[in-house]
């Protein structure tokens, strides 16, 4: 099942996606840096870099500045990851940066319950800005 994230609340399609796993699916989720997450700017912003301040030893926790890496993360918390079963749904689960050549010509899944378009008013940040504001490239 390929995935498209492009204006997909980053929440909602995280529970939809590790439900998908758990049946068994294999989910490609593709433009992962243009996922959103709702609220204001600001105060988006000012959570992420006080997570990141405040887990800053050597062993952890660790905070992913590259999309992929910060919406599996987000996906791998809506499993439960430290059991059997989860850790096989998160290794069937890998997201893309864009649309990769191999999925082209393929047409991905749009789930209308996790998209933007639900939200009373439209403030929200897309993951590229957050993982930007925390360091990314």
């Amino acid at each position: 099942m390929i995935v498209d994230g492009k204006d997909m609340l980053l929440g909602r399609l995280s529970s939809l996606v590790a439900s998908k796993a758990l049946l068994g699916e294999k989910v490609d989720i593709v433009n992962c840096e243009k996922i959103v997450i709702s609220g204001k700017k600001e105060r988006i912003y000012a959570d992420q870099v006080a997570r990141k301040q405040m887990g800053s030893s050597t062993k952890g926790p660790f905070f992913f500045r590259v999309p992929e890496k910060f919406v599996r993360k987000a996906i791998r918390g809506m499993l439960p990851y430290k059991g059997y079963h989860g850790r096989l749904a998160y290794e069937r689960i890998k997201c893309h940066r864009g649309i990769p050549a191999a999925f082209a010509q393929q047409k991905p899944t749009v789930f209308e319950e996790a998209h933007v378009k639900r939200l009373k008013l439209m403030r929200f940040a897309s993951v590229e800005e957050i993982c930007n504001i925390m360091g990314g490239k």
